[in-house]
């Protein structure tokens, strides 16, 4: 398993850790169907300053996606989820930094369901 990979995989680990006694559950398989209070790390974007091997990321950009199922409460609960989910990311391992926070839609399966995608920053 390459560093990239390890990398990734520990963010997931750690961010389901952080949010054990939430109602929300990361789920890693990015195929699957998802539905209410899932979440999901998107794959991340790396990056190298200066005079770096290319196993040895100094940070890495990604989302992180809170999925509801459709129905007239959708928004609401997802605004309910939100402030446990922002607080969780930030106490991700390095230095994280939450960059943005906005409405969207997931495809899970054949179907398009309300999300809100959390853009965060960490150091490695």
């Amino acid at each position: 398993m390459s560093v990239l990979s390890e990398a990734y995989l520990a963010l997931q680990t750690e961010l389901a850790e952080l949010l054990d006694d939430t109602p929300m559950r990361v789920e890693s398989d990015l195929a699957k169907t998802l539905g209410r209070r899932d979440v999901v790390i998107g794959p991340p974007a790396f990056t190298w300053e200066g005079m770096c091997f290319p196993e040895q990321p100094t940070s890495m950009t990604y989302t992180v996606y809170v999925i509801e199922d459709l129905g007239e409460r959708a928004v609401e609960r997802l605004l309910e989820l939100l402030p446990a989910l922002l607080e969780a990311v930030g106490k991700l391992h390095g230095e994280t930094t939450v960059t943005a926070c906005a409405p969207g839609v997931y495809p899970s399966g054949t179907t398009d369901l309300p999300c809100y995608q959390i853009t965060a920053e960490t150091t490695l």
